[in-house]
């Protein structure tokens, strides 16, 4: 299997056109591999540009998964699953050998925002796009050689800093209150160093505050050759 997210990618914010998904398919097809589609944000797209058709039209064995936590609240543990015809069985099988549900709470909850879903998810882009406009503006104002592009979607930027220091910045960041996701969190085996993920599912005030503190926790990382004790091995918690 193959685990992708071609919608709002989850660090780097990327959305893949359709000519790639296109060619990633065809290619998994030849080698037998089914393509397990996570498919979590693609209902945060924050413009109003069309999306690219999802990746399971041009790969009809792939697996797409999804969940009420980014598209509607992060309290809501509730997810989906699509699966080929012929594997819906065998999907139920193995489900139900596991538990035999999610908590009824939640369900009910996301009952009631489906009943007013475009309302929902309306305000939930609405909030999510003025957080990331409010974290991107601060961010050019208080780092402006850190480079970033806002992407049309998701829930995070994926900055690239002047210098490969993403791991000492998410441990000298912690004496400011902050818990940041440096670059190699996010990597199979080491290596980028020179980037950071910044959520922004915080309201604007927060954000322009996180990225003050951010600014302070930059400015007062110690020589690389002088790094602290510890910097090398403490990885700040990552929050999906």
């Amino acid at each position: 299997m193959a685990y992708l997210i071609p919608d709002f990618h989850n660090p780097t914010g990327a959305l893949m056109p359709a000519d790639q998904r296109l060619e990633l398919a065809a290619g998994l097809d030849r080698l037998g591999v089914v393509p397990v589609v996570d498919e979590s944000l693609v209902d945060l797209c924050l413009d109003d540009k069309p999306l690219p058709a999802p990746f399971g039209s041009f790969a009809p064995e792939a697996f797409s998964v999804g969940s009420a936590s980014k598209g509607f609240w992060g309290g809501l543990r509730t997810g989906w699953i699509r699966v080929p015809h012929h594997r819906v069985e065998e999907v139920t099988a193995a489900r139900l050998s596991l538990d035999l549900a999610s908590p009824p709470l939640e369900q009910l909850a996301l009952l009631e925002m489906l009943a007013d879903e475009a309302s929902v998810r309306r305000h939930h882009r609405t909030t999510i796009a003025a957080s990331r406009d409010a974290l991107a503006g601060a961010l050019a104002m208080a780092l402006p050689d850190w480079e970033l592009t806002p992407g049309r979607g998701g829930l995070s930027l994926w900055c690239r800093l002047p210098e490969a220091r993403s791991t000492d910045l998410a441990v000298q960041a912690e004496d400011e209150g902050l818990h940041l996701a440096s670059g190699p969190a996010f990597a199979a085996d080491g290596g980028l160093e020179h980037w950071l993920r910044l959520p922004h599912t915080q309201p604007p005030a927060v954000m322009t505050e996180a990225v003050r503190r951010l600014a302070r926790a930059w400015a007062a990382l110690p020589p690389a050759t002088a790094r602290r004790h510890g910097a090398e091995v403490r990885r700040a918690p990552v929050v999906a």
